[in-house]
């Protein structure tokens, strides 16, 4: 199917917004004492940054329900490749900062499962991604012969059963939980095709609910960073991460989905943009790299420290988005075609060797 420039736009501002999230959680809030430092405004506009990276990730599950329930059969190949790639180079990263002497048995696990991934591990949403990609061909039988009302109330339950619960237990498969529930949102909005509505409604539902989780977000680092271990802060931080990842999110993510369903937009520069988005993601939020670009390179605590920061922060997002996608356009040019005859001859050996042929 051609990529639609409206759908990889959704895809870059998504992954803008999951940018300024890690800058917020990654960089200024890695240390709860930098982040009770800093003013008043500085603090909220740190909290406000965070919801946007759930939200984004939310709609790119979404995205995938919405374009993938009507196949029969779905492929990781491409995924796999990237990951790959850029789980050896960070991989490598880690080895050159092991050799600096930063030595630790979990920087160590790290490099394992950089070197490993999509198997180890070494980025939570590739490991979901690729499992959902390994049953969304069964969910996808069972969503073709089911009607309107059961399968909302298919939603309804595992929103409830799964992914709510999921979150409040925090289980070991709740991020494939969470996969699973915006896939489904997903697939019931391309499955029921309903009438879209006026922009001006998902903006305003947008605009209002992330203040709304933004405020709550606020409260919540606010009661984490006290470091007290009273019942007050437990309530808050609990109740607030069961709102803002059962209530707010699924709102802001079908707001912004259905909102960037109606634009209209023709590009192809915003469409390679837009499929250089994983790359990007990969490439700023490996263990290794992560800790580079925050702390290394942006000093994240020095720009913190400005009364300025609000806006030094947007222009930060900007420069670690266009640096990583200049590097993901080189590799998806003189790189990319090898990997993948280099990776294909690997499955083909394998495959033959367990007797087996299958598109992966």
């Amino acid at each position: 199917m051609k990529r639609q420039a409206n759908i990889e736009l959704l895809r870059i501002v998504a992954m803008l917004m999951i940018i300024g999230s890690h800058l917020a959680l990654h960089g200024v809030q890695s240390d709860w004492n930098v982040w009770s430092a800093g003013n008043r405004i500085n603090r909220v506009f740190t909290s406000f940054l965070k919801p946007g990276g759930w939200i984004s990730v939310a709609v790119f599950f979404m995205i995938t329900g919405y374009f993938n329930v009507c196949k029969e059969k779905v492929s990781a190949k491409r995924t796999i490749q990237v990951t790959i790639f850029y789980g050896f180079l960070c991989g490598m990263i880690g080895v050159l900062q092991i050799v600096r002497g930063n030595v630790s048995t979990d920087s160590i696990k790290s490099i394992l499962r950089s070197f490993l991934s999509p198997v180890m591990g070494g980025w939570w949403f590739v490991t979901a991604y690729v499992l959902l990609t390994l049953i969304s061909p069964t969910l996808n039988k069972y969503l073709s012969n089911i009607g309107s009302t059961k399968f909302l109330l298919v939603v309804g339950a595992f929103w409830l059963f799964e992914y709510t619960v999921g979150n409040i237990t925090t289980n070991q498969y709740f991020q494939l939980q969470r996969a699973v529930m915006f896939y489904l949102i997903g697939a019931y909005l391309r499955k029921q095709n309903t009438s879209l509505g006026r922009k001006i409604y998902y903006i305003v539902g947008f605009a209002l609910t992330y203040c709304l989780n933004g405020i709550v977000q606020y409260f919540s680092d606010a009661a984490i960073s006290a470091g007290k271990t009273g019942i007050t802060n437990e309530i808050t931080v609990f109740a607030s991460s069961c709102v803002i990842n059962s209530v707010f999110v699924i709102i802001e993510a079908i707001c912004l989905f259905h909102l960037f369903l109606q634009i209209n937009i023709n590009s192809e520069r915003i469409v390679t943009i837009g499929r250089s988005v994983f790359g990007i993601y990969l490439l700023h939020d490996s263990p290794f790299t992560r800790n580079v670009i925050w702390h290394d390179i942006v000093k994240i605590e020095n720009l913190y420290a400005m009364k300025n920061y609000p806006i030094l922060a947007f222009l930060t997002i900007i420069c670690v988005f266009l640096s990583c996608y200049m590097f993901e356009k080189i590799r998806n040019t003189y790189l990319e075609k090898p990997i993948e005859k280099g990776v294909h001859r690997c499955y083909m050996r394998i495959g033959s060797f367990l007797n087996f042929d299958r598109e992966y």
